[in-house]
């Protein structure tokens, strides 16, 4: 007898590929597994849906939403809200995935009861592939995983791309595990730190099964509004995770607060490189950065952690100095640029 639900649910926004989307629609037709359900959310005004159709023919596992375009998490959502499958699984419109890749992760996933299951993927940029392994295999034989992966997820070890998993659907469902709407950059992180607090089993592959394509001006690499505001609550998140669950080596506290300071760094680079929004760098340094005073919270973690004295000396200039090292930063940045027009 035939099952009602599909196995795995899986879930494909899309937005403006249409070089791209046809590749990824084959893919995920072509598993080898047969019995999914694939949720097409396009919101492009390009030809896409005309190289959807063109693939998907008459394939009665395929639905196709269409809607005006309201970003990825909204799109992902839409899907999960009205997915059938035991397990959901999410490919973006420009990637593409290895023929076995759901057979594996879903059989590994009803064999030991996982909750989630992840694999390795690599990465292509300008038609070279770039392999991307963590490792997977060793964290299933750790015990108290769960704590593990709350540490790798807030430290930056655990992979939290989306594509590269399934999901127990109703362990999304029953905990109102959803993306959050109006955040379209690190809307994975935010994602998988919830089903991460939620599961009670989760699985590694080691093979790379997922091929995740970097394609300028993509979703993933353009400017996002609001970008320097979604890196600081990132890492209040991320304090604020570590304090809720006690994280408190202090190796591993150091490695957190200067990933901190790392990443402001990548924020005054990338509104350098990807706007001239004046209005939106001023907030973010001014209001934001300065006003909620993170600086001066990461820099007493630093001093009581005791770690590398150049990030605690570079954080206390840039405090003292009302961010002015920013300034500098700026000028030596404009002036190399300017040397190569």
């Amino acid at each position: 007898m035939k099952k009602m639900n599909p196995y795995i649910s899986i879930i494909v926004p899309v937005y403006n590929t249409e070089k791209y989307v046809g590749e990824c629609i084959e893919s995920i037709l072509g598993q080898s597994i047969k019995d999914i359900e694939v949720i097409i959310d396009d919101g492009s005004i390009d030809k896409s849906i005309e190289v959807i159709k063109k693939v998907v023919m008459n394939d009665k596992r395929v639905r196709i939403l269409n809607q005006s375009n309201q970003g990825v998490s909204i799109a992902r959502n839409n899907g999960i809200r009205i997915a059938k499958g035991e397990y959901i699984g999410f490919v973006d419109s420009d990637d593409w995935i290895n023929k076995n890749m759901y057979e594996v992760l879903y059989n590994t996933a009803v064999k030991n009861r996982y909750d989630m299951v992840a694999c390795n993927h690599i990465i292509e940029h300008e038609s070279k592939a770039i392999i991307r392994d963590y490792d997977l295999f060793s964290c299933n034989k750790r015990k108290n995983i769960k704590e593990i992966m709350l540490e790798g997820i807030i430290a930056g070890d655990f992979p939290t791309l989306s594509c590269d998993k399934i999901f127990r659907r109703s362990m999304l469902i029953n905990n109102n595990i959803f993306y959050e709407e109006g955040v379209n950059y690190l809307e994975d992180w935010f994602f998988n730190l919830r089903v991460m607090e939620c599961v009670n089993k989760v699985g590694f592959i080691e093979d790379r099964l997922y091929n995740y394509r970097i394609v300028e001006g993509s979703l993933s690499h353009k400017f996002h509004k609001g970008y320097g505001e979604t890196i600081l609550r990132l890492h209040k998140t991320k304090f604020d995770f570590m304090d809720q669950y006690k994280l408190i080596d202090k190796e591993y506290k150091s490695l957190v607060h200067v990933n901190f300071i790392n990443d402001i760094f990548k924020t005054i680079n990338y509104y350098i490189n990807y706007t001239d929004d004046n209005i939106e760098i001023e907030r973010f340094l001014k209001d934001k950065f300065t006003k909620e005073k993170m600086g001066m919270k990461i820099n007493n973690e630093l001093k009581k952690l005791n770690v590398n004295k150049k990030y605690y000396i570079i954080n206390k200039f840039l405090i003292e100095n009302n961010l002015a090292y920013f300034s500098v930063l700026f000028c030596r940045m404009y002036k190399n640029v300017k040397s190569k027009i």
